[in-house]
């Protein structure tokens, strides 16, 4: 089955979570997780020095590459530096937004902006790719965020059963669907925060859609998915040899 989602897509595993679950402009008692061996992995098995070089991306930004409120390269002043939790597990208490990165008056902020990094700046943690690591601020009122145990939207018949986490910034009716927000859910929860399920993925592409309603408001959160199957052995009929085939007019043909 040919897949109709780009490899590359953005899937929101846990390389970084934070308490509360869903942040928003408001949120205080901030404390951000760092999974080392997530992402590039790249200080996986550093026990000592880690820090966080981290800015935020606001309303007067002009792009994601755009940090604002970012201290210098190899700042390893007690503010910045993470404190070791358990094994390739680091935190990062932040507290509120406002105070920590010094906002300006009516500075709102739309993403928090992370590379972890030793001492030295010789290992850094970052995504899978070697990008930087993105947290979503969310509006206050009802926000919803939607994340999945998959490293990639691309599934085989190894990870096909993938754990879903919906976390919401107040009490709703939380329901997960698969490519219709009105379709019967998989799975549901009435009147709660926090909706954990998992699904295993016949072969096809799928829009995982989370739903909260509360009151008169209602969000949606979604992830997109191929299970591409497993590729399938055949042996090859033609008549030619590996490496270069003379042909009958004198012309090569490789394969």
């Amino acid at each position: 089955m040919l897949c109709m989602l780009a490899c590359g897509m953005t899937i929101k595993a846990q390389v970084v979570y934070s308490e509360p679950p869903v942040i928003q402009q408001s949120s205080t008692g901030i404390v951000i997780y760092f999974n080392a061996d997530e992402g590039n992995a790249g200080l996986k098995g550093v026990t000592s020095g880690v820090y966080a070089h981290t800015g935020v991306i606001t309303s007067e930004s002009e792009s994601s590459s755009d940090w604002k409120h970012v201290p210098t390269w190899l700042d390893n002043s007690d503010k910045y530096a993470m404190t070791y939790v358990s094994t390739d597990l680091w935190k990062l208490e932040i507290g509120d937004l406002k105070t920590y990165y010094e906002l300006n008056e009516g500075e709102t902020v739309t993403s928090i902006a992370f590379v972890f990094r030793d001492a030295a700046g010789n290992k850094q943690g970052k995504t899978a790719a070697g990008g930087d690591i993105f947290l979503d601020v969310y509006p206050d009122g009802l926000a919803l965020n939607l994340t999945s145990s998959a490293s990639s939207s691309v599934l085989t018949d190894d990870n096909c059963k993938v754990s879903f986490t919906v976390n919401t910034t107040q009490l709703s009716d939380i329901s997960l669907h698969l490519n219709d927000a009105n379709a019967a859910p998989f799975a549901s929860v009435a009147d709660a925060v926090t909706l954990t399920s998992s699904y295993t993925f016949p072969v096809g592409d799928y829009d995982v859609i989370a739903k909260a309603v509360s009151g008169n408001s209602m969000m949606l959160d979604t992830l997109q998915f191929c299970h591409r199957g497993e590729s399938v052995q055949a042996n090859y009929g033609g008549t030619l040899k590996p490496g270069a085939n003379k042909n009958a007019d004198g012309s090569v043909t490789f394969s």
